[in-house]
């Protein structure tokens, strides 16, 4: 799989071998016999030949195997940053298999990124792969976060059989070895291992670099440079260079060649003095470079031969290091490099590094065009080429990388620049990152709209209409649309963002109608300015308006067509392909095709992890919690269901606010935990019995099936024919079908059979047609006795439900949750058990040294995870457990 062109794919690639390789048997053969470990670690100084080792190794065990995996990652000082540094492995480890890593990217984009939780997707990632498979990180030694040395030291101690790390390092890395030692999990080459032999030095002057010596000679060299790699080499250039000036006595260099004269003299005396002007200067002019090219080094160097010179300095073994094999991409020996940059102007490497940016910029790369502008330091070029890129990596969906990069920049800057802060705020949003997006987006509400551009306008003005619409303020919305829109007449700006952003606010405030033509009228906007996110975007809300409104078939070919514009030829789907698979599943789940809606949600979670933004893996978890409940897996659905929780309140959005609390109510209704219902839909603060809102339509539901169990027959009925006059004027005939069995439920019970049956066969007439099985199956009771009622309507579809009631006898017994204590942190514990023993805020503040709005914070922290409203409710329901078992809970015993 080819990796996104935004990363910096020059460090997937394996370096080319030289063709005079010199073959080490003895360091291969262990290599060899420690195919089996779960670690290879080679550390050793600068210029040991220890990539070259280990990547000679690896392609012998790649070509006598085609189903051997390996990939490659040549790290460096900028990826000492765990979300970095994950991210590039996950990318590396999809060259092997474009499906590793995909639900372990999504896990990067939360605040605190749970890297035990990232290691462990990846190891069953590689576990199903089953494949033999070789993970090589190059130069880990510029690694120094514990964080990174610790999700790392997690997944070495969890690989599957199938895998094994290579690390390649200068130093040995702070990682739990001597376990790994006693265990017998580690292979270990060092400085000693790596030295060359003295026949190893003879093969490497005579095959490597050409030189024919005598045995003598040979043995001065290898006295005096201790067999290490890069002396040799130095030597050899030196030797040669004579030679080809006539000295008739290639042996005086080699007597002069002291141990204690430092690497830098020898480059300089050596290697750079003797080569002419034209190939010293490019040196020096390309020195900065992480990665070489004949046009990138064209254009600082100021030449037009640069392709040349890099072809002859690769063949006259100048410490240049060919990529890949198609010869286009090199780098230089870190150790010459290091040597190079030392010999320049720290001013010039400004300038050349303000060149390169510019290069990359021109040339498609604008992660390299950011790399360099930040090493020159010129942060405002950074964000210049952020924000003209901005608006194109949004457009194809690129969120997680514009992340990365804009967290790069110092919060004042962004503060600063009021186009980079609305932007910020709103991806951070967008990604669930609600606490980080706010700053920004209070700048956003503060930002004068005279100081700013009519285009940067138009953004702020749509964030703003994001903003009202996620407070569920949708009057302000609509006015902040206005004012967008007023800009986009005058302008003549068509902008399918702006469609999508009112079409979105249309759904909202329940105008459904309007909002399908909306809809469609931005799906297609997007497709002609080939903007996928709004696309993706749309397709997810129209496709949930098509299933409430029972258009499955609509629903249906949307998602397939949306999944098939973004599959290519070789049937790889495009990470926002995964806004089509949720909703497809969602609709497979309604017709009970079960096994299918399980496969297309978790190809959908898969997709959409990777893209960071936080709506559709909330709606691909609702789903998720429902399956596993339906397999009986109590203890994952509250899990999963908890999940959607934090995933709501990090988003901080009304509408999965909602959505979450009312999951999780109907979950304890199920159950038969009437009070834990009514806390959930309590917690929400919304007034059920006296107001409507479109926006709540899964809590009126919920609702009136909570009235129904507390045989609160009236006022459920007062509810559910509020909730039908609103969805005969919507057409939304999916609702309808809820509405009416419960209405039947309701009637039955007040023994009104004449109703029940009125309600029943409208319900079934409406659902038979387009096969909403789930409808009646989720109701949490056995629907058949009603059913028996009815069987004349649509005969084969009743007989398949009373079928599917008939195989479910055994109903959940009602349990308490105490899912809750899981996710408290240690302050938090301490905190419930001062509650527990009646302290008052003030009483807790002075316990723990804290201060009493901090206290008052923890608490409704801790409320709104137990589902409660205040202390009474904790404690009540906390008396509900064992005190045993809440001193388990709480570490407190």
């Amino acid at each position: 799989m080819e990796t996104s062109g935004q990363f910096l794919n020059t460090k997937f690639i394996f370096p080319t071998l030289p063709n005079n390789l010199v073959l080490r048997e003895n360091l291969t053969r262990r290599l060899n016999e420690g195919s089996s470990k779960k670690l290879i670690l080679v550390y050793a100084p600068a210029g040991y030949g220890k990539s070259t080792l280990v990547n000679a190794w690896l392609r012998s065990i790649l070509d006598s195997n085609s189903q051997n995996k390996a990939s490659w990652l040549s790290l460096s000082q900028q990826d000492d940053d765990p979300a970095i540094f994950f991210t590039y492995l996950i990318k590396s480890l999809q060259t092997i298999d474009r499906n590793i890593g995909n639900w372990a990217l999504s896990l990067l984009h939360t605040p605190e990124i749970p890297f035990e939780a990232v290691s462990t997707s990846l190891i069953n990632n590689l576990t199903a792969f089953k494949l033999p498979c070789y993970i090589v990180l190059d130069d880990y030694h510029w690694i120094s976060h514990d964080i990174i040395h610790t999700g790392l030291t997690y997944l070495i101690d969890h690989l599957p059989p199938n895998a094994q790390i290579i690390l390649i390092s200068r130093e040995a890395p702070p990682l739990p070895l001597y376990r790994l030692r006693v265990y017998d999990d580690l292979v270990e080459l060092d400085q000693q291992d790596l030295k060359f032999s003295i026949t190893e030095t003879g093969s490497f002057l005579k095959d490597f670099m050409g030189l024919i010596l005598n045995d003598e000679l040979i043995q001065v060299i290898q006295n005096k440079t201790e067999g290490w790699v890069a002396g040799l080499q130095i030597a050899a250039l030196s030797i040669r260079n004579k030679m080809r000036n006539g000295s008739k006595n290639p042996d005086i260099f080699s007597i002069r060649f002291e141990a204690n004269k430092t690497t830098k003299e020898y480059f300089y005396q050596e290697v750079l003095q003797q080569q002419p002007e034209d190939i010293k200067r490019f040196f020096l002019k390309t020195a900065i470079l992480d990665r070489l090219s004949g046009p990138l080094c064209n254009e600082l160097a100021g030449i037009q031969n640069s392709a040349e010179i890099l072809q002859h300095l690769t063949q006259s073994n100048s410490f240049l290091i060919q990529l890949g094999d198609t010869g286009e991409w090199f780098r230089y020996h870190p150790l010459f490099a290091g040597f190079l940059t030392s010999q320049i102007d720290p001013d010039e490497i400004a300038a050349l590094q303000r060149k390169a940016s510019r290069w990359h910029e021109l040339n498609g790369m604008p992660a390299d065009a950011i790399h360099y502008a930040f090493a020159a330091g010129d942060i405002d070029n950074a964000i210049r080429i952020l924000v003209e890129i901005l608006p194109d990596l949004i457009k194809k969906g690129e969120t997680t990388l514009l992340l990365n990069w804009v967290k790069k920049l110092p919060p004042k800057v962004i503060y600063e620049n009021p186009y980079l802060a609305t932007m910020m705020g709103w991806l951070l949003y967008q990604s669930g990152e609600g606490t980080q997006a706010a700053p920004y987006l209070m700048t956003v509400e503060q930002i004068k709209p005279d100081s700013i551009s009519l285009h940067h306008q138009w953004y702020c003005f749509l964030v703003m209409v994001e903003i009202h619409n996620s407070k569920g303020q949708l009057k302000e919305a609509m006015e902040y649309f206005e004012k967008a829109e007023e800009i986009s007449r005058r302008m003549n700006w068509r902008e399918c963002s702006a469609y999508e952003i009112y079409s979105e606010t249309l759904r909202l405030t329940g105008k459904y109608q309007q909002a399908i033509q909306s809809f469609q009228e931005t799906i297609r906007f997007s497709r002609e300015q080939n903007n996928l996110l709004m696309e993706a975007f749309s397709v997810q809300h129209l496709a949930g308006i098509f299933y409430q409104n029972g258009q499955i078939a609509d629903a249906q070919i949307l998602c397939e067509d949306f999944i098939g514009r973004l599959t290519d030829e070789n049937g790889n789907y495009h990470p926002l392909a995964g806004y089509g698979f949720i909703p497809l599943a969602c609709l497979y789940y309604e017709t009970n095709q079960l096994e299918l809606a399980g496969q297309y949600l978790e190809t959908g979670m898969q997709l959409v992890s990777t893209v960071g933004l936080m709506k559709p893996l909330i709606r691909g978890k609702i789903l998720q919690a429902k399956l596993f409940f339906l397999n009986g897996d109590l203890e994952n659905t509250r899990r999963t269901l908890s999940m959607v929780q934090d995933m709501a309140h990090d988003l901080n959005h009304v509408e999965y606010l909602v959505v979450a609390a009312a999951e999780n109510a109907e979950l304890e209704l199920r159950m038969g935990n009437i009070s834990a219902c009514e806390r959930w839909l309590n917690s929400t603060g919304i007034d059920l019995d006296n107001t409507f809102d479109p926006l709540y339509e899964p809590l009126h539901l919920t609702y009136a099936r909570l009235l129904i169990a507390k045989q609160d027959h009236c006022d459920a009925e007062k509810v559910l024919l509020r909730l039908e006059e609103f969805a005969i004027s919507q057409n939304r005939n999916g609702t309808l079908i809820k509405v009416y069995i419960l209405l039947a439920r309701c009637y039955h019970l007040l023994e009104n059979f004449p109703s029940t049956r009125h309600y029943l066969e409208r319900a079934i007439r409406l659902a038979a047609p387009i096969h909403y099985f789930r409808s009646f199956l989720d109701q949490y009771i056995d629907l058949a006795p009603l059913l028996a009622m009815d069987q004349e309507t649509a005969p084969s579809f009743v007989k398949t439900l009373i079928n599917e009631f008939t195989k479910t006898t055994d109903y959940p017994q009602p349990i308490v949750s105490t899912d809750f204590f899981i996710r408290f942190s240690e302050r938090e514990r301490e905190i419930l058990h001062l509650v527990m023993e009646n302290n008052s805020n003030k009483e807790i503040a002075n316990h723990l040294f804290i201060t009493v709005g901090t206290t008052k914070w923890y608490l409704n922290n801790i409320f709104k995870k137990m589902g409660v409203k205040n202390r009474k409710e904790a404690i009540d329901l906390l008396e509900k457990i064992r005190p045993e078992k809440i001193s388990e809970y709480l570490n407190l015993t």
